[in-house]
């Protein structure tokens, strides 16, 4: 089963996701690419980057039966760096952002969300953090701590 984060990672070292969605199926029917073509292995492999509960150490996991020769452990280093760097840039841990769309966001500490909008996945909510007004396809997928969700007549409280 896929889980956040998702991708597919080329022999060449790119490394291909999409915030919309985690599903392996989808991201190789977005990237154009064959999964039953023979020695598709040795051109692309599925991985998932995933975290504990708190979000506090990830690991890099293959997602196939075998992993392929050229997915060693220079690989495994270089994509981990590169899905740190995506963590890190969907992560908000202070401040207020007035709008998020078609992103993918986790929140910590005491980060606010004024709107998400179109697209917006709040993928996780620690510590103190909210989001004030929800419309279109937004969605929250786990909220811990005392993080909430507010409705669109009340105010967050700066």
């Amino acid at each position: 089963m896929c889980q956040f984060k998702s991708g597919i990672v080329f022999r060449t070292g790119e490394v291909f996701t999409s915030p919309f969605t985690d599903s392996h199926e989808d991201l190789i029917v977005l990237r154009g690419l064959k999964d039953n073509e023979a020695g598709y292995a040795q051109r692309w492999v599925r991985v998932e980057y995933v975290p504990d509960v708190k979000l506090e150490k990830w690991t890099l996991r293959v997602d196939e039966k075998d992993s392929p020769s050229w997915f060693d452990t220079d690989m495994r280093i270089r994509v981990t760096e590169w899905f740190e760097k995506l963590i890190d840039g969907m992560t908000i841990s202070t401040g207020t952002r007035k709008l998020v769309v078609g992103e993918q966001i986790i929140l910590r500490g005491n980060a606010v969300i004024e709107k998400a909008g179109n697209g917006a996945h709040i993928v996780v909510m620690y510590g103190s953090s909210n989001v004030g007004m929800m419309y279109g396809s937004s969605n929250v997928g786990v909220m811990y701590d005392s993080s909430n969700v507010l409705d669109d007549k009340r105010e967050i409280k700066k």
